[in-house]
């Protein structure tokens, strides 16, 4: 997020995760009698797997952040729906950006001011 910005892009809100981290470096030890925020942390060696046949929701009253140290891949088998109230940006650091469609045409619009 930073050297997106550093060169004209978004910046990250980082608020909600460092007071995540917060709150998981005053995890209860064995020492503290349970004092801290309740929070739920999942972690495994070789992995974390979740899936069902039906609808699976995740929601966040703040941010929802979501970091891969390598890929992070989203696949639908339909469509795909991305809105942002406030914005959407797309910074690639080390490469291009594609935007292919298959079938049908590609359409590009800024409905309130030029497109730059």
């Amino acid at each position: 997020g930073e050297t997106a910005a550093a060169r004209g892009g978004q910046a990250v809100d980082i608020k909600g995760m460092e007071a995540l981290r917060q709150s998981l470096d005053q995890w209860p030890a064995p020492d503290n009698n349970g004092l801290g925020d309740p929070v739920l942390a999942m972690t495994a060696a070789a992995g974390i797997a979740s899936a069902t046949p039906r609808s699976q929701a995740h929601y966040a009253g703040e941010n929802h952040d979501t970091t891969a140290q390598d890929n992070l891949q989203l696949t639908s088998g339909a469509a795909m729906h991305l809105q942002a109230g406030k914005g959407l940006s797309a910074f690639a650091q080390d490469a291009g950006i594609s935007a292919i469609a298959n079938r049908g045409k590609v359409l590009v619009q800024a409905q309130e001011d030029d497109i730059a």
